[in-house]
């Protein structure tokens, strides 16, 4: 229901396809019905006059319609909250800005191939969505020589521990043992 009805007694007209909420006479929401017990159903829009007062509440209903929207959509949003908490209010409202701007469909594509990417954040979900796609990678140095090719994932891991077991033992080295005789 609208913010400014919060607290007064509304009639509920119940349809096999929608709900209508009165406050007197007056039909003040008119919502799709929704299947099962627990189901909400939210319009950001009826909570503009709350924002006002209380910001965090944009946040929280915000995510709450996105994850209304999809399976996938809901399990991008927590991933998001997870990885990006610090950041999760704008995050929140760059996904929910964006949904205005794609529309759900096009929106749920590109959010499921940054979930399919574990890439986290309203960004990616945006270079997702351009027709054109992500813009390419360039390499900083200039272009890439040709033949030129990158280490497989493996060698890049099997050296990256290497270092770290060199880094380990001089560190290991540089500390005195207890017990041990100084060095002279």
């Amino acid at each position: 229901m609208p913010s400014h009805l919060v607290g007064q007694a509304l009639t509920a007209r119940l349809y096999e396809a929608r709900i209508e909420l009165y406050a007197g006479t007056i039909l003040v929401a008119t919502h799709p019905r929704h299947r099962g017990r627990q189901g909400r159903f939210i319009i950001p829009a009826h909570y503009e006059a709350i924002f006002a007062l209380k910001p965090r509440a944009r946040t929280m209903v915000y995510r709450d319609w996105l994850i209304s929207l999809a399976p996938a959509v809901e399990a991008y949003v927590k991933l998001v909250c997870r990885k990006r908490y610090t950041e999760m209010d704008g995050q929140i409202a760059a996904l929910y800005q964006l949904v205005q701007e794609l529309g759900a469909a096009a929106f749920g594509q590109a959010v499921a191939q940054a979930l399919a990417q574990q890439a986290s954040g309203a960004e990616y979900v945006r270079a997702l969505a351009t027709p054109e796609g992500p813009a390419p990678q360039r390499h900083p140095s200039g272009p890439i020589p040709a033949g030129h090719t990158s280490p497989s994932q493996r060698e890049v891991e099997r050296e990256l521990a290497q270092y770290e077991q060199y880094v380990a033992n001089r560190t290991a080295l540089a500390e005195p043992q207890e017990g041990a005789a100084p060095c002279r």
